[in-house]
């Protein structure tokens, strides 16, 4: 069984070759929640907020303007309640959400989005 870090660090490689290729105009992975830095030299450190919760795990902007917002789950992940309103409001403004849960999912979605 997979976990889902392992899911998304297979993807994010497959989504930077694709940018470096310039098969897809860019990339990037999403975080939500409260993250502490801690600081040095006396510096106590800040609390950052990363993005809402619901939030997707990552997006691709393909070079035709198409936006896709990609969430990682192993095969028995579900969505939470804050994800399925992120994926119902993307949705209505025509980008596409995906829920994946294999490296292979994204690369036969993607060979179908940017090929065909």
């Amino acid at each position: 069984r997979r976990r889902e870090k392992d899911i998304k660090k297979g993807c994010f490689a497959y989504l930077q070759t694709l940018e470096n290729q310039g098969v897809i105009a860019w990339y990037d992975r999403l975080n939500s929640g409260k993250y502490f830095i801690p600081g040095s030299n006396g510096y106590r450190g800040r609390l950052v907020q990363g993005c809402r919760n619901g939030t997707s795990d990552a997006y691709a902007i393909l070079n035709d303007g198409r936006m896709i917002w990609i969430e990682f789950k192993t095969t028995k992940g579900k969505l939470t309640e804050d994800q399925t309103k992120f994926a119902d409001m993307v949705s209505s403004l025509e980008h596409l959400y995906i829920v994946v849960r294999q490296v292979s999912e994204l690369e036969e979605l993607m060979e179908r989005l940017i090929w065909t």
